[in-house]
């Protein structure tokens, strides 16, 4: 999903985890988001600040997997991340 959205936005990062911190713009443009998008809203939110000219900033913290979800990964856990994934890819595609 980041080599995804890097294209979308033509820097590389992390775009998946951790903290995600608005200006007042782009929270108020993220608002509008449909809301069938699930884990897709914050892609859609970023893609859409991006497009309006608004920065996106990564800072860069070493913030590791909690201990209760590093055991996750049942066939259950695998197709719900897969499930994440495609509402964060339907987030980031042209309207």
């Amino acid at each position: 999903m980041n080599e995804a959205f890097s294209w979308v936005v033509g820097a590389k990062g992390d775009y998946c985890y951790g903290p995600l911190l608005f200006a007042r713009r782009a929270a108020e443009m993220s608002l509008d988001a449909p809301n069938d998008l699930g884990w897709g809203w914050r892609f859609w939110a970023m893609r859409h600040a991006h497009a309006a000219g608004l920065q996106l900033s990564i800072v860069e913290q070493n913030l590791p997997c909690p201990k209760e979800q590093r055991g996750e990964d049942s066939a259950k856990d695998r197709l719900y991340r897969l499930k994440q994934l495609t509402q964060n890819l339907q987030a980031i595609l042209p309207t």
